[in-house]
């Protein structure tokens, strides 16, 4: 027997339903498809009905796959059209590079949910416990602290950061009159939204913390300038601080009691006093 490649492949002979049933799809992906011109049943002049090829149906299993990658519906009459092996594996490269990205979001996802995870499990263990750290690295995008004239596009974190991620984890840098004043003096202040390690956009600020004290705590905005004198004072002996502090809020909880967030405080070390 020879098959004949046209009858086989290019003769209508399957309904819409028959087509969702096989392949998993809906009645309704398979019209908008349609209205996108990636697909074009052939309708029968006797019955009105539309029907489907093998050769439809191939085309609608690379689609399908492409849309499951998130390949935007626009883009896909290229990978059907393409006949050139070089610009398909041109198409090829490009996805692998998107889903790479992609991969890089969902495991920073992971890690920050672990982060928080963890900060809530240790502070759980033991509140306001203080341990000692070593090698912080920040990186994260600058905004502007502005109490008066409450600009949230100031205050929100770069342009560049749109990812809902970015605006989670919000990072304070204070200096020491904010502390010694209850939060009054707000002149060298600087707020930031912390980013994934591979943030390469040309705004990512980065900074360093050889050593400092870490505490977490869940204690009132107002509560924390007491706090952190009092780690000072229980620890002078020992530390010489720096001028600056730097508070990791984590909106991620309680987020409809602002004065009430976890937080992460550091206390950078300058150097550990020999006694």
């Amino acid at each position: 027997m020879v098959l004949d490649r046209e009858e086989y492949f290019f003769k209508p002979r399957y309904k819409i339903g028959e087509v969702c049933k096989a392949l998993g799809t809906t009645k309704d992906a398979l019209r908008y498809y349609e209205s996108s011109g990636i697909l074009v049943p052939k309708r029968n002049e006797h019955n009105g009905y539309k029907y489907y090829s093998i050769a439809d149906l191939e085309i609608l299993n690379v689609t399908l796959f492409l849309r499951a990658i998130e390949v935007p519906i626009q883009e896909i009459p290229r990978f059907l059209q393409c006949k050139d092996r070089d610009s398909y594996g041109e198409l090829l490269d490009e996805q692998i590079e998107k889903v790479t990205q992609r991969i890089n979001y969902w495991t920073y996802i992971k890690t920050l949910l672990s982060y928080f995870q963890k900060a809530l499990e240790d502070y759980k263990q033991d509140p306001n416990a203080v341990t000692l750290v070593k090698d912080v690295k920040f990186k994260f995008h600058k905004g502007q602290f502005d109490y008066e004239k409450g600009d949230i596009e100031k205050m929100a974190a770069s342009k560049n950061a749109t990812i809902g991620t970015y605006h989670i984890s919000k990072l304070k840098i204070v200096g020491k009159n904010w502390i010694l004043t209850n939060r009054e003096d707000l002149s060298d202040m600087i707020i930031g939204h912390l980013c994934d390690e591979n943030d390469t956009t040309e705004d990512v600020s980065t900074c360093t913390l050889p050593q400092a004290l870490l505490i977490t705590t869940l204690e009132s905005l107002d509560k924390l300038p007491t706090i952190v004198k009092s780690i000072w004072e229980q620890y002078e002996k020992e530390y010489e601080f720096a001028d600056k502090v730097y508070f990791v809020e984590h909106a991620f909880f309680n987020v409809f009691n602002q004065g009430e967030l976890l937080r992460n405080i550091y206390l950078p070390i300058v150097r550990t006093k020999v006694s």
